[in-house]
């Protein structure tokens, strides 16, 4: 029996004990902050960071454990991003020596960008380590070959249980059938051009790992075309969904899931503010991980840093600001938006 059965047994038999683990969790992450206490972290500051590009916040699902459906109340608009901004990033990223060029948005779908294939061809061109999440709606309605073709390193597909009810109480759409043939289209394309690629999928479930992979669907119509590789990838998440900063309510959570708690020790600077992450509108963020409802100054949550159409990546990276976030957490003066954040890590 692996860990993650045994830690689904925990949630399905003995509620207590899987209470306990969530604590422990927590403590973890609590205990990792206070021995990383003295550690020096500046030189992490003159490292090229990683980029996050959002290519597009629209999504075509409206999945129960994410904050799409609340965006509307923090973020202006929803749009595509332009070559234009895309150009200047690429470009300014290059001058820095960049490395990494992620293309998982906070809270939309990649795929729905038409140019996602050309853009990440342009991120390969670069030498940059690229990749993506997605939900894999649109895997039946792009060429799925060319993608593959671009050198992608990364791939990796967030879906429900292969059942069609389970799948439709998650994700609370009706695309069921694309995913499941998307997924296998992708799979077996894969196997044919690119064996170096292994193809991560991620469940996000409400019932056991167990049930999970014993599924019909999952067994006739995606299994037989994974790699061992493959399978030593697979996850099944049923606990520590994120909140959001509180938007989404354990009322949200079906079955098993369960919200994660918040770290109570945040005295280190997060691991995320050493990454930087472009909206699909231009605007540079200090985290890559998440945006938040609590507003703190200008309209916005105290992590936006300025206009890549008016300043430059690498300005930003070496600005007063970003440092200054990062102080703030040694100094017990968190953004709102980060004190309520479950994705806190410590560097």
């Amino acid at each position: 029996m692996t860990i993650r059965n045994m830690l689904d047994m925990f949630d399905q038999y003995f509620p207590f004990g899987a209470v306990f683990l969530d604590y422990l969790r927590r403590s973890r992450i609590d205990f990792s902050s206070v021995v990383r206490a003295c550690k020096p972290w500046r030189s992490m500051e003159l490292e090229c960071p990683k980029l996050t590009i959002e290519v597009t916040n629209i999504c075509n699902s409206n999945c129960r454990f994410c904050a799409y459906r609340y965006q509307e109340k923090f973020r202006k608009s929803k749009g595509v991003m332009s070559d234009d901004v895309f150009d200047k990033a690429i470009d300014d990223y290059k001058q820095m020596g960049g490395a990494f060029i992620g293309f998982t948005p906070f809270s939309g779908e990649p795929l729905v960008d038409p140019n996602i294939i050309k853009r990440v061809n342009r991120a390969k061109k670069i030498g940059a380590w690229s990749g993506f999440f997605t939900n894999g709606i649109l895997l039946n309605r792009i060429d799925v070959r060319e993608l593959l073709e671009t050198g992608i390193d990364a791939l990796a597909v967030s879906t429900g249980p292969f059942e069609r009810n389970m799948y439709e109480l998650l994700y609370q759409n009706k695309c069921y059938d694309e995913v499941l043939h998307g997924v296998s289209k992708l799979l077996i394309a894969r196997n044919l051009l690119r064996k170096d690629l292994t193809i991560c999928i991620t469940f996000r479930s409400h019932i056991p790992m167990e049930r999970v992979l014993g599924l019909d669907d999952f067994r006739k119509f995606v299994l037989p075309f994974m790699r061992r590789e493959d399978l030593k990838m697979v996850i099944v998440n049923t606990r520590g969904f994120d909140t959001w900063g509180g938007i989404i309510k354990k009322e949200d959570m079906v079955g098993i899931m369960r919200l994660a708690l918040p770290p109570l020790i945040k005295r280190r600077p997060c691991a995320w503010t050493f990454g930087l992450y472009l909206t699909w509108d231009g605007q540079i963020r200090a985290c890559a991980c998440r945006f938040g409802e609590s507003l703190e100054r200008n309209g916005d949550d105290g992590l936006y840093l300025g206009s890549i159409m008016e300043t430059s990546l690498s300005d930003i990276w070496n600005g007063r600001e970003i440092k200054r976030l990062r102080l703030r957490f040694e100094e017990g003066d968190l953004p709102l938006v980060c004190k309520n954040c479950t994705m806190y890590r410590p560097c």
